[in-house]
C-alpha cells in the first residue's frame, strides 16, 4: 500500500543560505500579491478570469524562484480558488484568495529536488546557487514536495508499506473530544485517552501570550525591548506546537495499538468539520477558547494515516446526538458532567463511553437502534504524555511591571520556581523594579 506522510524538521541555516531562503520566501510572496491582485481586479471589473495555463506563461521567467516552484504555488493559487467555487455551490461562506503577503512559503516539486542521507538541496533557478540544507536525521521514502516556512521545512514523503490482508471484519468506533482526545471501543472494552494535558499546554500559550502582548503594546516600534519582546512571543508558540504536535502523535499510537490488539479492521470517529458554524454568538468564552484552539482535525489526519500503515480502514461519519442518546431506551437528553443518567429508564454510564458505543450503533444503518450496543463499563484510562508538574510563585501585591510579566511568562512556559532560568528572570526583573 502506498502511504503519505508530512515530516516536519527544524532547521538551522548558515548566514549565507539564511539569506537565501529568505529571498525565497519574499520572493513567493511578491508572486503570490500579483496573481491576487490580477485576480481581484478581473472580478471587480467583471472581467474573464486567467486560466492556470495563461497565469503560468504570464509569471514564467519573472521571479527569481525555479520554476517548478512557480508552477506549484500557482497551482496552489488554483486549488483554493476550486474550493471557494465548491463551497459557495454548496451554500458555505467562502472568499477567493484575498490576502496580500509580504512572505509566503516556497514549494519545490519532488523531481526538482535531491536528498541525500541528511543532506537537502532546493534549486533556486537557472544562474543562482541552491540552497542547502541539513536534516536532523535520514528520511525514508521517496520525497513528494518539499516546503520552506521560516526555520522550518516540510518534506511530503511517499512510501510502500505492506499490508497484511485481514479476512475477518471487526469494526471500531471512537468518540472525539476535548476534555478527551478519544473513546475508542471494540464493543467489548473502551480505551479512553485524556486530553486535559493539551488543553493546560493551549491555556498556558495562550496566557503566556497574552502577557507578553501586553508589554509588547508599551514598547516603541523599532526599539530593542520590543524586538526582545516578540521574539519571546514567537520562541513560546513555536514551543507549544511542538508540545502539542507531540501530545497529539503519542495519543494517535496509543489509539493504534488499541486497534491492532482488539484485532480490529476499521475505525469509525465523528466528523466535526462544521462543528463551529452557525455558533457565533451562543457560547460562552470559555467554551468558545476550548473548542477553537481544539486541533480534532490535526488529530484525525495523525490517526488516519498511522491506522492505514497498519493496514486498518478509517472513516468519518456524523456524531449527531450520540452522546445524548440512551443506548438502552433510546430517549434523548443532554447530559451534564461526565456521566450519561438517562432519566426515562435510568441507565447509567460514562458519557464519553456512550458517545463511543453509539457510533458502530449508527453506523450500521444510520441510526441508533436501542439494545443494540450497550456500554460493558470496561474503561482504561490513559493519558498520552507526562507532563511536568509545577508549582508556581504566587504573584505578589508589591510586584508590577517586569516581576510581574517574568512570573506569568514564566507559568506559561512550565518554568518551576527553582529552575535556573526563572532564578536568572527574576533576579534581572528584580534590578529593574529596584533601578526604577
Amino acid at each position: 500500500m502506498q502511504s503519505t506522510m508530512v515530516q516536519q524538521f527544524q532547521i538551522k541555516l548558515s548566514p549565507s543560505n539564511w539569506v537565501k531562503a529568505r529571498e525565497a520566501r519574499l520572493e513567493t510572496g511578491r508572486l503570490w500579491t500579483r496573481m491576487v491582485k490580477v485576480h481581484r481586479r478581473c472580478r471587480k471589473y467583471h472581467q474573464p478570469w486567467p486560466t492556470q495555463s495563461k497565469y503560468e506563461k504570464h509569471y514564467k521567467g519573472k521571479f527569481d524562484l525555479h520554476s517548478q516552484t512557480v508552477q506549484a504555488i500557482i497551482g496552489k493559487f488554483f486549488s483554493n480558488i476550486e474550493t471557494t467555487k465548491t463551497n459557495r455551490k454548496n451554500g458555505l461562506k467562502a472568499s477567493y484568495p484575498w490576502r496580500e503577503r509580504k512572505y509566503y512559503n516556497p514549494v519545490w516539486k519532488g523531481q526538482s529536488v535531491r536528498l541525500k542521507g541528511k543532506n537537502l538541496t532546493l534549486p533556486m533557478g537557472k544562474g543562482r546557487s541552491p540552497l542547502k540544507i541539513k536534516l536532523p536525521h535520514a528520511v525514508t521514502g521517496r520525497v513528494v514536495q518539499v516546503e520552506l516556512g521560516f526555520n522550518t521545512v516540510y518534506l511530503t514523503l511517499s512510501a510502500e508499506i505492506p499490508v497484511q490482508p485481514r479476512l475477518f471484519s471487526r469494526p471500531g468506533a471512537g468518540d472525539l473530544g476535548v476534555c478527551n482526545l478519544i473513546a475508542l471501543t471494540d464493543g467489548e472494552e473502551t480505551l479512553i485517552i485524556s486530553g486535559r494535558g493539551l488543553r493546560s499546554i493551549q491555556q498556558g500559550r495562550a496566557k503566556g501570550i497574552a502577557a507578553l502582548d501586553t508589554q509588547i503594546a508599551k514598547c516603541k516600534k523599532g526599539s530593542r525591548r520590543r524586538k526582545k519582546l516578540v521574539k519571546a512571543k514567537w520562541s513560546l508558540r513555536r514551543k507549544a506546537d511542538a508540545q502539542v504536535r507531540n501530545l497529539l502523535h503519542h495519543a494517535a499510537n496509543q489509539a493504534v495499538a488499541f486497534a491492532v490488539k482488539k484485532e480490529l479492521t476499521h475505525v469509525t470517529t465523528g466528523d466535526l468539520g462544521d462543528i463551529n458554524r452557525g455558533t457565533k454568538g451562543k457560547k460562552k468564552k470559555q467554551n468558545n477558547q476550548d473548542v477553537g484552539n481544539w486541533p480534532h482535525g490535526q488529530y484525525t489526519r495523525y490517526l488516519n494515516y498511522k491506522l492505514q500503515q497498519v493496514g486498518i480502514g478509517h472513516a468519518k461519519q456524523s456524531e449527531a446526538y450520540t452522546s445524548q442518546t440512551c443506548p438502552a431506551c433510546g430517549h434523548k437528553h443532554k447530559p451534564k458532567g461526565r456521566m450519561f443518567r438517562c432519566p426515562k429508564c435510568k441507565f447509567t454510564a460514562l458519557r464519553d463511553e456512550v458517545g463511543a458505543y453509539n457510533q458502530p450503533n449508527k453506523t450500521i444503518d444510520n441510526n441508533i437502534i436501542p439494545g443494540r450496543c450497550i456500554p460493558t463499563g470496561k474503561v482504561k484510562y490513559l493519558r498520552p504524555v507526562r507532563l511536568k508538574r509545577v508549582v508556581p510563585r504566587a504573584v505578589d501585591a508589591a510586584d508590577t511591571g517586569p516581576t510581574k510579566t517574568i512570573v506569568a511568562v514564566s507559568r506559561s512556559l512550565g518554568l518551576a520556581n527553582g529552575s535556573t532560568v526563572y532564578q536568572k528572570a527574576f533576579a534581572l526583573a528584580t534590578v529593574a523594579v529596584a533601578s526604577d
